[in-house]
């Protein structure tokens, strides 16, 4: 070993040299990466280093659903990092509701630059991202954040984003004025997990009068695990309106989703469908939709 490289290794600490020790024990099952490594050592390591931190610094059901994913440990991911192999994975922004509020997160993640206490991990890049809210969280929004659609309470989706809710319910404060919860636009592909989103009111004309609870604009909406109740609309969809634009036609799934408790004073108290292709229509119906109302 060259003094260049003994200093760069010690440097390291343990956990980090350990890790790099088991990749090169490993790459010796792999034809011409071991000799690769010890010849790029001086370029790799400090990279394997810097990635290696960054994903031991993630959450650790974020981690694990990394390793599952990709079918390797957090060690081998580093290592596919350094190497530049392609390893894409989303960024995470863990939203405690403190440091890190859902409006700054939803921001960050649309413009990939950090903003207001939310850091994208393992860096700020383009690309998807997931929002990790902390477990049975309430995240009670007060007041509109825009007026893109009409008054809504968050920032419009407007790039790809995963809410991991772990049980967490997004609602508006009852003493508030009237807004719906959420919106996605055409470029916005919004991956709703295990949340709950209620007590959203679309008011007003066109289009603030649609989709209490989400109004889609030609995007693309996954319900996981969700429930949209108690939202409402002074015209359609209380709980979701999705609607066509000139750009496209609005996508939507819900996979084990529940919508109930929605009310629209015109129709489609749960969801309005205006858009959507035959498919679409059909998997939305995948999920209950009972007990919203039309009025």
């Amino acid at each position: 070993m060259r003094v260049s490289d003994f200093l760069t290794v010690c440097r390291l600490d343990g956990r980090t040299r350990a890790a790099w020790q088991t990749q090169l024990t490993a790459a010796k099952q792999t034809p011409g990466l071991m000799p690769l490594l010890l010849r790029r050592r001086q370029e790799l390591l400090p990279r394997f280093a810097a990635a290696y931190r960054q994903l031991r610094a993630l959450p650790r059901r974020v981690r694990r659903r990394m390793q599952r994913h990709w079918h390797q440990s957090l060690a081998g991911l580093a290592l596919g990092l350094a190497l530049g192999q392609g390893v894409v994975l989303a960024d995470t922004i863990n939203v405690d509701g403190a440091t890190c509020s859902l409006s700054n997160a939803i921001v960050t993640a649309n413009t990939d630059v950090n903003t207001g206490g939310c850091v994208q991990l393992p860096s700020a890049t383009a690309g998807a991202d997931t929002l990790v809210l902390q477990p049975s969280s309430v995240h009670t929004l007060i007041a509109a954040n825009n007026g893109t659609f009409g008054a809504t309470g968050l920032p419009v989706i407007s790039s790809e984003i995963t809410i991991e809710g772990h049980g967490s319910t997004i609602r508006r404060d009852s003493e508030a004025v009237n807004f719906r919860i959420l919106a996605v636009n055409v470029t916005g592909n919004l991956t709703l997990k295990d949340t709950t989103i209620s007590g959203g009111v679309a008011s007003g004309s066109f289009p603030a009068d649609e989709g209490g609870g989400i109004f889609n604009d030609a995007g693309t909406v996954v319900l996981e695990g969700s429930t949209l109740s108690g939202n409402t609309a002074s015209y359609s969809g209380g709980g979701m309106s999705n609607i066509t634009s000139s750009s496209g036609v609005s996508t939507v799934m819900l996979i084990n989703s529940t919508l109930s408790g929605n009310v629209a004073y015109y129709g489609y108290g749960g969801a309005y469908p205006t858009g959507l292709s035959p498919m679409e229509q059909a998997s939305r119906w995948r999920s209950p939709v009972a007990r919203s109302q039309a009025m």
